[in-house]
């Protein structure tokens, strides 16, 4: 809300993206004499030379700029545009064409770059294309290979969502690998997250689903905003555990720039809180709260204070602000503690462990799930469009008990430091597309048109 990026996402032809003046993460860590490289999908802007990643910090940038592609001839359209329109690249790059995408921007180009850095501390960022729908003709793409794994599932789409999560899942082991073989892993850390839950219906699904959690992308219920995420290092102090503590996006920046041996003071105001301390020693969370947005546009906002969640508005699109369980088969979870141990980066670990005489297993997460939602109320459901909705998420994860009408008291409160936070809000910055910044008028690639 204080950037104008709370509303609506850049469509591929607009001419807007994030503010010149905000600093950004690539910024920070070359001032810590760090290499900063970015694979993958950049959609905060490209309409001027200057919104682009080369000009945001990256000393290398290898990937795309639209909200999305072709997985393998790496081709797009837009909204109101017929697609496979235009092919992604640079008027200074050549364009890979053929190589399925999550392995192109994570193994094609990135391990080179890798292995030629040992000089020189590196940060790389992997946006990886995986697992966002590709297209809405063909929103579905993966090898063939690792579809062929997952017959159990009998739905065809969900099995090629199962083969495009596999290939990422291969992609990142891939990585993992060739930092170990490097001998790089003592001194790396590896963070990775989700951007939003999945979206298992609409004319842009992936066949995601967030289940037992309510909603979907685009939605402000857990379904949409409570994503995976984990972190490694070898300096964490306390062994591997699922954690609860409360993290938000904007933590990342303060946490590595402070795991990297920044000063966090250096950053200036911040949103974020310096998290790492928390993460090593396995702590309490240092947030308290985390304003979920503030959307004019779709008359939609949400809060979290401590255990409490406050939503209000009714959003855009009601479909997804159910909860829906998983369609197809589902495979026997009896050999998943085999799978684990049988993985590129349980291999990898196991051998960084061995040679620091440590012992080392794979963390057995399914013993402890992250979210119960009660069996007594899983049958039940609440109506949606009958805001604000109030929920205690330590209780009641899942949404389905709106206590609005009776909490009132911290219903107002939140109401409150919701109004507080709107006070400091910007307008959005959101503009339509501009028929300018299509492909046909620049040689068929997307690239700045406004320079």
């Amino acid at each position: 809300i204080l950037s104008g990026m709370q509303a609506e996402v850049i469509r591929d032809a607009a001419p807007w993206g994030l503010p010149l003046e905000l600093k950004i993460m690539p910024q920070h860590f070359k001032d810590l004499g760090y290499q900063v490289n970015m694979i993958g999908k950049w959609h905060l802007g490209f309409f001027q030379t200057p919104y682009t990643p080369p000009k945001r910090g990256f000393d290398s940038f290898f990937g795309y700029y639209t909200g999305e592609n072709d997985y393998y001839n790496h081709t797009a359209g837009t909204l109101n545009r017929p697609p496979l329109y235009g092919t992604f690249k640079t008027k200074q790059t050549r364009c890979v064409l053929a190589k399925y995408s999550t392995h192109t921007w994570g193994l094609l180009e990135a391990f080179p770059l890798l292995l030629n850095l040992h000089s020189q501390p590196f940060f790389c960022y992997f946006s990886y294309q995986a697992v966002h729908a590709a297209l809405m003709n063909v929103p579905f793409q993966a090898p063939e290979r690792n579809v062929l794994k997952f017959p159990y599932i009998g739905e065809t789409n969900r099995t090629l969502y199962a083969g495009m999560l596999d290939s990422l899942d291969e992609s990142i082991g891939r990585v993992v690998e060739i930092l170990g073989n490097a001998g790089m892993l003592e001194d790396t850390i590896i963070a990775f997250s989700s951007d939003n839950g999945g979206l298992p219906y609409n004319a842009f699904s992936n066949r995601g689903f967030n289940w037992p959690l309510r909603g979907a992308k685009g939605t402000l219920w857990e379904g949409g905003v409570r994503v995976p995420a984990f972190v490694w290092s070898s300096k964490f102090l306390k062994k591997p555990r699922v954690s609860d503590q409360l993290m938000h996006i904007s933590d990342w920046l303060p946490t590595l720039y402070s795991a990297a041996g920044g000063d966090v003071s250096n950053l200036g105001s911040l949103d974020g809180v310096n998290m790492w301390r928390y993460l090593t020693l396995g702590l309490g969370s240092a947030r308290k709260e985390v304003l979920l947005t503030i959307d004019p546009m779709y008359n939609l906002a949400g809060l979290r204070y401590k255990n409490y969640k406050l939503v209000v508005g009714e959003g855009f699109d009601e479909e997804l602000d159910d909860r829906y369980a998983f369609p197809g088969g589902l495979r026997p979870t009896n050999d998943v503690p085999q799978l684990r141990k049988d993985s590129k980066v349980a291999r990898v670990l196991k051998t960084f462990y061995g040679k620091q005489n440590r012992n080392w297993s794979p963390l057995d997460w399914s013993k402890n799930p992250s979210v119960d939602c009660r069996e007594r109320w899983l049958t039940n459901n609440f109506v949606a469009r009958r805001p604000p909705y109030l929920f205690n998420l330590a209780r009641d994860p899942c949404e389905l008990n709106n206590l609005a009408g009776s909490k009132r008291i911290i219903l107002h409160f939140m109401m409150h430091k919701l109004a507080a936070y709107n006070a400091t809000a910007v307008p959005p910055r959101f503009l339509p597309e501009d028929p300018r910044g299509y492909p046909e008028y620049h040689g068929g690639v997307w690239s700045p048109w406004l320079d």
